[in-house]
């Protein structure tokens, strides 16, 4: 058998994790219902079906997150630290005396 190279092995293991807590937000029953398929058809999947595509999205290079979560490119969040960087670096403004 192959061995997996130990990066993917641990993006693999991460999205793993993130179906299974999405699969215990949601519940075994509720995810099954949602499907049309049997409760028992989720839990075999637990097994087998979900480390296998688990490997497969890491070896794709892609990643599970939440409906919830917002996604943005490295490059556009660097660019928000440089900016966010600059404003602190910036001295207090003065107060204006407006009744003076």
């Amino acid at each position: 058998m192959h061995t997996l190279d130990p990066d993917l092995l641990r993006r693999a293991t991460k999205i793993e994790g993130a179906i299974f807590d999405g699969l215990h937000r949601r519940g075994q029953t509720g995810v099954a219902a949602d499907l049309g398929v049997a409760e028992s058809t989720i839990s075999a999947a637990k097994s087998g079906d979900i480390p296998k595509v688990a490997k497969i999205l890491a070896a794709c290079g892609l990643k599970v997150v939440p409906i919830t979560a917002q996604c943005y490119a490295p490059e556009y969040m660097q660019a928000l630290r440089t900016f966010a960087r600059m404003a602190m670096d910036q001295p207090e403004p003065t107060q204006i005396d407006w009744e003076g």
